[in-house]
């Protein structure tokens, strides 16, 4: 268990934040090949900010960096109300490399659990795991996810199949 101060902050999408977070998406290789087929590129950052799921504005669209010691090293892209008015979905939730198997994406998902709360009215928060990258499966079972689902998934050149998941919040 990595020790230190460990937040969650919103980020806006300005130049700083996109290159920090391209960075993170380069600290994590295997993450990016898993599920792109390929290691980051130079746009993989600005999709995180401007991509929005379908019939969603960006007022229910967050970024947040991961901040240990305040150092970035992770990054979480959720939208509210997604797909149902009682759900948020985590688009992402990723730490670089080095960051990985310490505990810190535990500790990140519990502050996220907390500012989910604070939003009020929301019931389940719901993940979904792409095939290529189904190692990450056993972190969000052991945050309490369920698998609800499977269905297919096309992004780009990848063409696959996804792991719904979802948990209450409580």
């Amino acid at each position: 268990m990595e020790n230190g101060k460990l937040e969650l902050k919103i980020l806006k999408g300005n130049e700083e934040n996109i290159a920090e977070v391209q960075r993170i998406l380069e600290e994590a290789p295997t993450y990016c090949i898993n599920v792109s087929g390929k290691p980051a590129s130079p746009e993989d950052a600005k999709e995180i900010f401007s991509s929005i799921a379908p019939g969603k504005e960006y007022d229910d669209k967050f970024v947040f960096g991961i901040y240990l010691n305040n150092h970035l090293i992770g990054c979480i892209d959720l939208c509210r109300e997604y797909p149902e008015e009682t759900t948020v979905t985590i688009g992402l939730l990723l730490l670089s490399e080095k960051n990985q198997r310490k505990g810190l994406g535990t500790r990140a998902h519990k502050k996220l659990e907390e500012i989910i709360k604070g939003w009020k009215n929301f019931e389940r928060i719901r993940i979904g795991v792409l095939i290529p990258n189904q190692e990450a499966l056993p972190f969000w079972k052991k945050m309490g996810y369920k698998e609800k689902s499977i269905s297919s998934y096309k992004h780009g050149d990848i063409e696959t199949e996804v792991i719904t998941l979802e948990k209450l919040v409580n």
